[in-house]
């Protein structure tokens, strides 16, 4: 929240700056260079834009805290979900794969 958003909204208003100096309101076929003396288009600033607003907005929408928080959690599935699965030893039996944490190659 504090560094990523930050830096997405400079990037955003540094294109903004850049499409101003440009003048890209009244000529939208302008090419502009940039501050490293690379050139782009008005409309691929504003695509730069819009990619920056889009991700803004996922930023913050990710980041607010949500009222159905415990449903989409782990906390949810260890108070929830977990304990209802799990109802004795047996259920904690891996039954369709090798337990082992290398292969038996390895351990012959």
């Amino acid at each position: 929240e504090y560094v990523k958003l930050p830096e997405l909204r400079r990037s955003a208003g540094n294109i903004q700056n850049t499409m101003i100096k440009c003048d890209c309101a009244n000529n939208p076929v302008n090419m502009c260079f940039l501050n490293g003396g690379e050139e782009k288009s008005c409309d691929e600033l504003g695509e730069q834009i819009n990619y920056l607003k889009n991700a803004i907005d996922e930023w913050n929408e990710n980041l607010t805290p949500k009222d159905n928080f415990t449903s989409q959690s782990i906390v949810n599935w260890f108070e929830e979900v977990g304990s209802n699965l799990m109802t004795d030893e047996n259920d904690l039996k891996i039954k369709d794969h090798s337990s082992a944490l290398a292969p038996q190659t390895l351990l012959s």
